[in-house]
């Protein structure tokens, strides 16, 4: 297996993002010496290996794409991200017996979240991009969610990028609402610089921007009894501006 040609080697770069070393050999996580990159491998839901990225560390590389399909020996090992969601092998049954799942962009996420609570309480997938679709959603669904949480890198500099961040975000929700219940965590309180994901500082931090998610009334008592479950306290904030749409309540606060 290709993957036997790299080692394991706890990359001080992932450390640093608050990932575990646990964390990252259960998610078979490697280096290449050669190239200088961290080696992800990615799984279908079954365990079965189709595809492998990396995570460039040269400042050259990172130039080019920070992720990128690996090559190794004339072989591109490039997989279609939209028909898997990574990390999803791993955390599947836990899902199924919470009932929900967040949609991170990048696959350092739901390392992130299985290293701050604890594997056995990890929902957390990635779409390795910043779109969702059918197909991912569906996964999903066969998983069990019945509530799914987009968490998605923090984007837009100005008023009018932040507002075309927040309609993409909601437009999603709107596309599947009729098949799952939706919503987003958007940060409201400059928690995030430009580009973190909403697990890059921390469980803290993850918990606030995690509180402002507004979902739809019926699932008031899932959300409080999943936050139990992880440990999160749970209140509407004050002086919420919330936009009421047909597919749920999403904090509209900018």
């Amino acid at each position: 297996e290709v993957l036997n040609s790299f080692t394991f080697f706890a990359a001080p770069e992932w450390l640093d993002d608050g990932i575990s070393e646990e964390i990252m050999k259960l998610y078979n996580i490697r280096y290449s010496i050669s190239q200088n990159k961290i080696i992800i491998p990615h799984y279908d839901k079954d365990n079965n290996l189709i595809g492998i990225r990396g995570r460039a560390l040269n400042p050259e590389d990172i130039a080019v794409g920070k992720y990128m399909p690996l090559v190794f020996e004339n072989i591109s090992y490039a997989h279609p991200l939209s028909y898997n969601l990574y990390g999803l092998n791993l955390v599947k049954d836990n899902i199924r017996r919470l009932k929900t799942a967040f949609i991170a962009e990048g696959e350092k996420s739901p390392q992130q979240y299985g290293t701050m609570f604890g594997q056995d309480n990890n929902v957390c997938v990635a779409s390795c991009g910043s779109s969702i679709h059918q197909y991912q959603i569906d996964l999903l669904i066969k998983s069990g969610a019945e509530r799914i949480i987009i968490a998605y890198d923090k984007e837009g500099e100005t008023n009018k990028e932040r507002e075309k961040y927040f309609n993409k975000l909601k437009s999603f929700c709107e596309r599947y609402k009729n098949i799952c219940n939706m919503g987003f965590i958007y940060d409201t309180k400059n928690l995030l610089e430009l580009k973190q994901s909403p697990f890059d500082r921390g469980k803290d931090i993850f918990k606030q921007l995690y509180k402002e998610v507004l979902m739809k009334k019926i699932f008031y008592l899932l959300f409080i009894m999943f936050s139990f479950v992880m440990g999160m306290s749970y209140s509407y904030a004050d002086n919420a501006n919330v936009n009421i749409t047909t597919s749920g309540y999403y904090w509209n606060r900018v």
